[in-house]
């Protein structure tokens, strides 16, 4: 397995991959958070989005054990709809040096398949 450091530099593309929101999933977590189902109705709660970015490094072959999820902007565009199947594209925008290693800043795009984009963070 390679070392993030060495891979994720400016520049480098996630490899692509499917993902959706499940009603099972969706109605699961929410129960856990005491969400009530009907909250968002046929739609899909774009927090769920969140993991795909997250997990970018594991569909790259890297680890994520070590690494800290600091923070994330979520730009939605258009309602995304429960068990709608969405590509995930992601890039890494920049690279900081911190006291404990670096820190990379990556944007992801949602797209679907006619090549609009619901959502980007």
């Amino acid at each position: 397995m390679a070392d993030p450091a060495d891979v994720l530099r400016p520049g480098f593309v996630y490899p692509e991959w499917q993902t959706v929101v499940s009603p099972e999933r969706q109605a699961r977590k929410h129960f856990c958070c005491d969400i009530a189902a009907a909250l968002y109705g046929d739609q899909a709660d774009i927090a769920f989005f969140g993991m795909d970015s997250i997990l970018a490094t594991r569909h790259a072959g890297l680890p994520v054990n070590g690494s800290v999820h600091m923070r994330q902007v979520f730009r939605l565009t258009h309602p995304i709809a429960i068990d709608e199947p969405l590509m995930v594209r992601g890039e890494v925008t920049k690279v900081e040096p911190a006291k404990r290693g670096h820190v990379v800043w990556s944007s992801f795009a949602f797209v679907r398949p006619d090549g609009s984009v619901p959502l980007i963070s």
